[in-house]
């Protein structure tokens, strides 16, 4: 059984802890539903370079637009008199999701939450907790995505970690481009002029401060950033939540939970005096336009 220590709380994953329920005591919390959906207390960006695309079944069809077009010749789009316009050709193609359950649960000891001082909420904690560990693994598996890109777009996102973003804080280059005079610029870039620099909007600018542990079960924590030495840029739409239209990078299909896009259950393990709150949501990511992006790795070196 692998588990995680997050927010003090040891968390595991719902199918292990679903393994100590006492039948009959599973529920919906809505309220501990409510905060998961709401906290944002976390250092990911993996679902800003995905967006949510809700769905209404588990698996469906998507398009994918993998029009390269860099090979063509331009052409102009005039037309004469009487003539027929120019036509141009989009072509998508389709592929499958298929949304899995992914679910992450942390105890509240029946003497935790007896001793638990002000402003402290156990339950709270434990819900927080076990939402992290669902962010963190869907991080993961954006930035494994995200390394697959290739180019074709001009970007309107960046995804920049911290090392690469401090590096480029004190680029002679970039340093330079806000300089004025003859004076050469001493002091650090700041996020605001890096975006500008890169041209694009200071919000989409992202710098993910996400961690995992490397290290075997059972030894000692060994911390690395999800995302690593290399950058990341492309062409994100938001409001492309459709799985049959609208073209950017990727999308990640979800499937609400009793109308709810995250959903914590609670359930008792009696022999241990202990109440599980587990957070769970049904997602599959999808690259939908991989000329959306491109990838610029060995950026330390």
């Amino acid at each position: 059984m692998k588990s995680q220590t997050i927010n003090g709380h040891r968390v595991i994953s719902g199918a292990d802890a679903r393994k100590f329920a006492t039948p009959g005591s599973v529920h919906v919390d809505l309220l501990m539903t409510d905060f998961a959906i709401n906290y944002r207390n976390l250092p990911f960006v993996g679902r800003q370079v995905m967006p949510y695309a809700p769905v209404t079944r588990e698996s469906g069809k998507y398009a994918i637009f993998n029009a390269d077009r860099r090979q063509e010749i331009p052409r102009t789009g005039l037309r004469a008199p009487k003539s027929r316009a120019d036509v141009v050709d989009w072509v998508n193609t389709f592929g499958t999701f298929s949304a899995e359950e992914h679910a992450f649960a942390a105890g509240v000891d029946d003497r935790e939450r007896d001793n638990a001082d002000a402003p402290i909420d156990p339950d709270q904690r434990a819900t927080a907790a076990a939402t992290i560990a669902l962010g963190l693994a869907a991080e993961v598996h954006a930035a494994q995505e995200a390394v697959q890109t290739d180019a074709g777009v001009l970007p309107n996102t960046a995804v920049i970690p911290y090392a690469v973003f401090h590096a480029l804080q004190r680029n002679t280059e970039v340093r330079n481009a806000f300089s004025f005079g003859s004076a050469q610029r001493t002091g650090l870039v700041t996020r605001e002029q890096l975006a500008s620099y890169l041209e694009i909007d200071v919000d989409r600018l992202l710098i993910p401060g996400g961690m995992k542990n490397t290290a075997a079960l059972g030894a000692a924590a060994s911390l690395a950033q999800i995302w690593s030495d290399f950058a990341w840029f492309g062409f994100v739409d938001p409001a492309a939540i459709s799985a049959l239209d609208g073209i950017t990078f990727g999308k990640s299909f979800r499937k609400p939970q009793d109308g709810q896009p995250l959903l914590t259950r609670q359930f008792r393990d009696d022999a241990a005096r202990t109440d599980y709150k587990e957070v769970s949501e049904i997602t599959d990511e999808k690259i939908t336009a991989i000329s959306c992006g491109y990838l610029v790795s060995d950026t330390l070196v």
